[in-house]
């Protein structure tokens, strides 16, 4: 269990992957409310608008965001109360190796839309701390707060993309200017397409900076 509940409690919120009828899947954003030695409580899940009824043993999968990469945590659904939905511990939990996981340190500009409770909005412009095609971070003044939705505008070399995100994680780190907070997104309105063009640009800055070390 130590290493569930790291997982847990390094980022409360999760994409949530299940099957449909017609045998395609489906992603959902969700978020873990408490766990326990006998199971786990989930938030029910959604989409944009929409949101998902999961049925009893159905078997779905959790991606956790975390600092060291991404874990898929496969557990079964045991019931739903309310709002909310008991899981079963994981019946196994394994590292991600899906390609859009690929996460490297490019700074791309990106635009980072806030929309909080009171009706306000803010924008934050800043350049990517890290990217991949799941998701990216950037860093921050101060974590960000409450909010109820997040679109984010990435400026990539080659195309703009334009993804409606979630807040996975907030860290402090040191930097040369002090303190800053790195705040983790999760893509959660993102085309395959788009998943393509980022992975493409995440790679090729990888050979680019293998290059320039071999030329040291």
């Amino acid at each position: 269990m130590t290493n569930l509940n790291e997982y847990i409690h390094e980022s409360k919120k999760f994409e949530l992957i299940r099957q449909s009828s017609d045998g395609t899947r489906e992603r959902y954003v969700s978020q873990f409310l408490s766990d326990s030695a006998d199971f786990l409580t989930v938030s029910t899940p959604r989409y944009n608008d929409k949101t998902c009824t999961l049925l009893k043993d159905e078997v779905v999968e959790l991606y956790v965001y975390t600092p060291r990469g991404v874990y898929c945590l496969v557990c079964k659904v045991l019931k739903r109360e309310g709002d909310t939905y008991k899981l079963s511990l994981p019946l196994k939990t394994r590292h991600s190796q899906r390609r859009e996981f690929l996460r490297v340190k490019k700074n791309c500009r990106a635009n980072v839309q806030v929309h909080k409770p009171n009706g306000t909005a803010v924008t934050i412009s800043a350049l990517t701390y890290d990217l991949g095609g799941g998701g990216m971070s950037i860093l921050l003044d101060a974590p960000l707060g409450d909010y109820l939705k997040i679109k984010v505008q990435l400026l990539l070399d080659e195309q703009t993309i334009e993804t409606l995100s979630e807040l996975v994680h907030t860290k402090p780190v040191k930097t040369a200017e002090g303190t800053k907070y790195q705040a983790a997104f999760m893509f959660i309105s993102i085309s395959n397409k788009e998943i393509d063009a980022i992975v493409k640009e995440c790679l090729l800055f990888q050979l680019q900076e293998k290059n320039k070390k071999l030329k040291i």
